[in-house]
């Protein structure tokens, strides 16, 4: 184990010094294809194997030295976005706009150029909504759309765009766009599924969800989210636990999972093995009273009456503890 990890870290340190080798090249001789080329393949791989500081180094020095050169302003901002220099990758981001716009303008009207357009303003959009300027995002993804209709990341980032803002009846439209671009895609499928249940459309988010544990059978959030509406469908409760208890042995660090399965359990007329389920998620998010006034009916349904009290305490003090918090917070805001 230790000798991988050195070879890890030799690799890291070796790839590090090549991108600053190759910035310094591009620095050096700015429009030598050859060294344009190897250096866009050394950022490329940076960004592939998740090394975004190595890969802000390449193509920086790239755009710095064309500035025009919209796949580095593209990439320098995607860089700087994953580093959570979220307020200079916007800048990055809106260079990119414009440069992949002059290119439509000065080239051809095609599907591609307006491809490339439809990415800059996707991830436009995305650093928008970080900086919560939502309807600023909501605008551009719209445009991204109307250029590339068959864009993913444009449909897909829509969709979560309309669905932040409670609309999701777009947002249905919006992921099932995405979803039939990407038929493989489970982030899709869930987000569908996720959008027709929260627009009333039980049926439909029931077949969306079956698809998405068929497609990923091993996703703990497709049998989770699968399991949660059976349950709420009360008609097919037995199925609802025995998906709810998938996604727990899938990821048993889950607190939705844990309160889903505990309650799930009381209603199926088993609180003793609900309990277990709801002390996990009390440990896992302990702020969170949920999980505890859960647990005081499950006692209060075994006949355990003194420790169903004590749990309907800690609801109480957990409550008082967030009104403190949100008052404070409150206060805070309205200082001068």
């Amino acid at each position: 184990m230790t000798l991988c990890l050195v070879g890890v870290t030799t690799g890291f340190a070796q790839s590090a010094e090549s991108c600053l080798s190759a910035a310094a090249s591009v620095r050096n001789s700015p429009r030598d294809k050859r060294v344009l080329e190897e250096a866009r393949a050394l950022g490329f791989s940076a960004i592939r194997s998740g090394r975004f500081e190595d890969a802000l180094i390449v193509f920086s020095a790239i755009a710095e030295t064309n500035p025009v050169d919209q796949m580095a302003l593209y990439f320098q901002a995607l860089s700087l976005f994953n580093l959570k220099r979220t307020e200079e990758s916007e800048a990055a981001a809106r260079l990119a706009i414009g440069a992949a716009e002059n290119m439509l303008k000065a080239g051809p009207d095609d599907r591609q150029l307006k491809n490339v357009v439809a990415d800059s303003l996707t991830l436009h959009a995305v650093i928008l909504a970080v900086l919560k300027k939502n309807q600023e995002a909501l605008i551009e993804l719209m445009e991204a759309v109307r250029l590339s209709p068959d864009n993913f990341d444009a449909q897909f980032s829509l969709g979560r765009a309309y669905f932040g803002q409670g609309d999701t009846a777009a947002a249905t439209e919006a992921f099932k766009k995405a979803s039939s671009l990407r038929p493989q895609d489970v982030r899709a499928k869930f987000f569908l599924a996720t959008a027709l249940e929260r627009g009333g459309n039980i049926d439909g988010a029931t077949v969306a969800y079956r698809n998405l544990v068929i497609l990923a059978p091993a996703s703990a959030e497709g049998h989770l989210g699968l399991g949660a509406l059976l349950v709420k469908r009360q008609e097919t409760l037995i199925e609802g636990v025995a998906e709810l208890q998938k996604a727990i042995d899938l990821n048993g660090d889950s607190y939705e999972g844990r309160v889903s399965l505990g309650r799930a359990l009381i209603l199926a007329g088993k609180p003793g093995d609900a309990i277990v389920h709801l002390k996990m998620a009390a440990t896992l998010v302990p702020a969170n009273p949920e999980p505890h006034y859960q647990m005081a009916m499950a006692f209060k349904k075994l006949g355990r009456n003194p420790e169903a009290a004590e749990e309907l305490k800690t609801v109480q003090r957990l409550n008082e503890e967030h009104r403190k918090r949100s008052k404070t917070a409150a206060s805070t805001v309205d200082k001068p």
